[in-house]
Parts: structure tokens; sequence; C-alpha cells
């Protein structure tokens, strides 16, 4: 099989390395490691994995951003990066999701990253807001 962008046929197995690791012309960084390493220990579809490091690579100049505009603003940058590259993760195991609509990807991801040792204060894509009542003060903005 010929992939878009690239000189020559692809094997299967290449193109979740490739989705992670290639760069045809569009300097996309890679994912944090330990991302990384979950995503191929799962076997992510390549269609996944691509999507996951756009998300990042977006989330990274964000990031960067309010490093510099607001560098008094309290942000876990790292866990905001690591919540990007996996914030979909959950869509291994409910496939059509990656192309349709679907929600039940959203506790398959946050138990999946329970069992692989993330800690549940780092992002988790869609995390029900608890119940109670408003915050009485308002979060700090930059300008």
């Amino acid at each position: 099989m010929v992939l878009a962008g690239y000189p020559g046929p692809v094997e299967k197995a290449d193109w979740l390395e490739r989705a992670l690791r290639d760069d045809p012309g569009w300097r996309l960084r890679s994912p944090p490691p330990m991302a990384e390493e979950l995503l191929v220990r799962l076997d992510a579809p390549p269609r996944l994995a691509t999507h996951l490091r756009l998300v990042h690579d977006v989330a990274v100049d964000i990031t960067a951003w309010t490093r510099h505009r607001c560098p008094d603003l309290d942000l876990d940058h790292d866990a905001l990066l690591f919540g990007a590259a996996t914030h979909d993760i959950g869509k291994v195991s409910h496939i059509g999701e990656l192309t349709g609509p679907g929600s039940e990807h959203e506790e398959t991801e946050r138990r999946l990253l329970l069992v692989e040792g993330v800690s549940p204060i780092w992002p988790v894509s869609r995390r029900p807001t608890p119940p109670g009542p408003a915050p009485t003060s308002r979060p700090r903005t930059c300008p």
C-alpha cells in the first residue's frame, strides 16, 4: 500500500510508528514519551495516533503562549500536554468512534489510564464536573 506523502510502500506494522514519529513535511512534535509508549503498547490505530499527535502539537503552542503571556498562571503544563496526547486514548477499544459519534471511549479511557498508573489528578477528557455550588472566586486570567 502507498500512503500519501511517502515515496514507497508502507507495511501495516509500520503505520503506527510513522504516525508517531515520521514527519512528511508537517514538522509535528512527538507526543510525550509516556504517551507514545502507551499508544505503542496498546497498538493504537494510526488514525488515532495521528489525531493525538496533532492535538498535542497544538497544545505545545498553546502552553508556550500561556507561559510567555501568563507566567503567573498556575498550570501544570506537562499534565496538559500529556492530556492532549491521550485525550481520546479510550478509542483504542471503540474504533467506531474514530470516524463517528460516541462517548463510550471516555469511561474506557479513564479506566485505562488508571490501570496504566496515570494519576487521576492529570487531565482526562470530559471528566464530569462534581455537583455542588459554583466557585465563589473567579479563576486568575491573563492579559
